[in-house]
Order: C-alpha cells, then structure tokens, then sequence
C-alpha cells in the first residue's frame, strides 16, 4: 500500500514540477498534457485497483483526476491545473491516513482474544517477545506468502526470548538435580 501511494505522490510532483517549467499562462504543451493523461490512466488503471474498493475515501482523487484530464481537453491556464494539483495532493494524504488506519485496524481484528492475552502478558515481561508472537499472528493469515521461515522465526524468537527472560540459562544449570524421593512425589 505504501508503495502504490508513494507512486502516486511522485507521478503528481513530476507533474506539478512539468507544469511549473511551463513558461506560459495556458498549458498548450502536448508534452504536459501527455503526462497528465500517463498520471490518470495509471491511477485509474493500476492505483486505485490497489487502494481497494474504498470509494468514499477516493471519490475526491478520482475527481480531481478527472478534472486535470478535462484540462487537457483545452487550453486551460497554469493556476487551474496547480489547484487541481494541490487539492489532489490533499485528497491522496486523506486516503493515505484512511489506509494507514484501516490497515491496523483490519490487522488488529484477526488477532483471537486468546491471543490478545498472551501479547499483554507478554509485554509485560518481555516486549520484544510480545511483537515477534504478534508478528507471527499477523503474518499467518496471509495466503500469498512462498515460505513460512519468516513467521516461524518469529514464534520461535518469542519463546526463546521469553525463556531467556524467565528462565535465564545460568540459573537452570545451577539448579540442584532433584532426587529420587523428589520426582516420585
């Protein structure tokens, strides 16, 4: 997600830096108006596929990418297309902070109350060990993933991390072997 919307964002820049070079009031340049139409055909052909089905968020993008299209249609003055620029600018860091949340909020769901506990507790004891185990759960449910060696070091960091915090090497070694009346009990 980072991804697409940091492409978004360098796609728009280059344009507004194109637009600014233009030495006249009016865009008449083909050159400019071939990138605008290159910036809304890849947003509308391979951006906003990626940011989902999330319409409300994106209604005010797809607008103003409409409307810098529009502007291509005709000679339209420098300034229409740097407003359109700004507010396109403010609408992809609404849909950026809408992502940002939605995609915590989304992880944070597929977390079972059990496990909820043990990341608590683990924070508690050992907080590098609570954010491996919660990695780990993070990293389960996703279907497209080639290998699992990532999320199976996770789990196993959190449990060798929470030994070693609980029960450190040295004092398991020192501890007195227990006799056999001790272990028959």
């Amino acid at each position: 997600m980072d991804e697409v919307i940091h492409r978004l964002r360098t796609n728009v820049r280059g344009l507004k830096k194109a637009i600014g070079r233009n030495a006249t009031k009016q865009i008449r340049a083909n050159s400019v108006k071939e990138k605008v139409r290159s910036l809304v055909r890849d947003y509308f052909d391979k951006v906003r596929p990626a940011l989902g089905s999330r319409d409300d968020v994106l209604k005010p993008v797809d607008d103003e990418m409409q409307n810098i299209l529009r502007y291509t249609h005709k000679a339209t003055v420098a300034r229409s297309y740097q407003e359109a620029i700004k507010r396109l600018s403010e609408a992809i860091n609404d849909v950026e902070s809408v992502a940002l949340t939605a995609t915590r909020d989304e992880s944070a769901k597929g977390i079972a109350d059990e496990d909820r506990r043990i990341i608590a507790t683990l924070k508690q004891i050992c907080p590098s060990a609570a954010l491996s185990y919660e990695q780990g759960l993070r990293d389960l449910p996703d279907e497209a993933r080639v290998s699992w060696r990532g999320t199976a070091t996770e789990f196993r960091e959190a449990l060798r991390e929470t030994l070693d915090k609980m029960a450190p090497g040295f004092q398991v070694r020192e501890r007195p072997k227990p006799t056999d009346n001790e272990t028959e009990g």
